[in-house]
């Protein structure tokens, strides 16, 4: 019932639309007894089956923008701050977020370092790139987080 609803609203009309030029060249075709007939029947039912699947892809886009502007939200964060020798530290963050897109790859993150010579990034589980400190101190350092597999957004349509 969900993919009817889905469809019934983001494809709708894309539907109707191919549905009724089906229908005319049925009628066409339906005194015409070639091969070239067939042709252009095949051809209309691919090109219908294009647009419907065009609908759908759109439909799944807008309601994905229209549901956030963001790519991902923030359910929660956990920070840990050790050290053992006064001299050297670690950091650790966790967070806890949600894909508001179709597949989410990576996100950015940022920070800011003090110290005199800059830090080690590292994860278990993502891998850290494009790390850039940036010297002025009223603005973020940044580095980017990759998923080893893209975070999936659970689509649901509600009634």
């Amino acid at each position: 019932m969900r993919v009817y609803n889905f469809l019934k609203t983001y494809a709708g009309a894309t539907y109707s639309f191919i549905a009724s030029l089906c229908s005319i060249a049925s009628l066409v075709l339906l005194f015409i007894n070639s091969k070239l007939a067939c042709i252009v029947a095949l051809s209309v039912f691919c090109f219908g089956l294009l647009i419907l699947l065009y609908g759908i892809m759109r439909g799944i886009g807008k309601m994905i923008k229209d549901n956030s502007k963001d790519d991902y939200k923030r359910i929660a964060s956990f920070f840990s701050f050790q050290s053992s020798d006064g001299v050297k530290s670690t950091f650790e963050v966790f967070r806890m977020i949600q894909s508001k897109r179709l597949f989410l790859t990576e996100i950015p993150y940022n920070f800011k370092w003090t110290g005199s010579t800059p830090p080690k990034l590292s994860s278990r589980s993502q891998t850290i790139t494009n790390v850039k400190y940036n010297p002025d101190k009223n603005q973020w350092d940044e580095a980017t987080i990759r998923f080893p597999q893209p975070l999936k957004r659970k689509i649901t349509i509600n009634r």
